[in-house]
């Protein structure tokens, strides 16, 4: 079985217990500071490490972390250890956060401008994306220099190129045919 499918199935079953216990906010509020941790190079090769035992390892997640994630979220991290999956875990989170966005109607949004974008047309952006395709939007900015000016908005997997950059890509190309 690829690590894919055994990540998708962890963060399913994290998400069905999550919803029972009507947990599932909050859960995702886990997942992200999980991954956060997982950035950490430290945390990260304490986890992978093949030689720090399963109950040295859990009893590490434990203490760093227990007074931080919900229940259910913590017999996961300890589940994944056991069974020596603990590499897979920065997937299943990203797969959690998926399976929530699908579940609630959300898209992610990434606008990148060369320069900061300010509240007002922050929301103007936000209110036409939502209207638009119908469904709420997490957005998401970034800058980026190298676009000279306008923007770049890209919804999931489609992209809406307003740059500058992108304007005079398309006058150079009509002018070298």
């Amino acid at each position: 079985m690829n690590d894919s499918t055994i990540s998708v199935r962890y963060a399913r079953a994290l998400f069905a217990s999550a919803r029972g216990k009507e947990l599932v906010a909050e859960v995702r509020k886990d997942m992200q500071l999980l991954l956060e941790m997982l950035r950490e190079k430290p945390f990260r090769t304490m986890l992978e490490s093949p030689v720090l035992p399963e109950s040295k390892k859990t009893d590490l997640v434990t203490d760093l972390l227990g007074g931080h994630l919900r229940e259910s979220s913590l017999q996961l991290l300890k589940l994944t250890i056991k069974n020596n999956r603990e590499v897979l875990l920065a997937d299943i989170a990203r797969h959690y956060e998926k399976i929530f966005k699908q579940e609630h109607g959300i898209q992610s949004v990434m606008i990148s401008s060369p320069v900061p974008i300010n509240d007002t047309a922050r929301s103007a952006i936000v209110s036409s994306i939502e209207k638009t395709l119908e469904t709420k939007a997490e957005v998401s900015s970034r800058e980026n220099s190298e676009l000279i000016g306008g923007f770049v908005i890209r919804v999931e997997d489609q992209q809406y190129d307003a740059s500058v950059k992108a304007q005079l890509a398309a006058i150079k190309k009509k002018l070298l045919k």
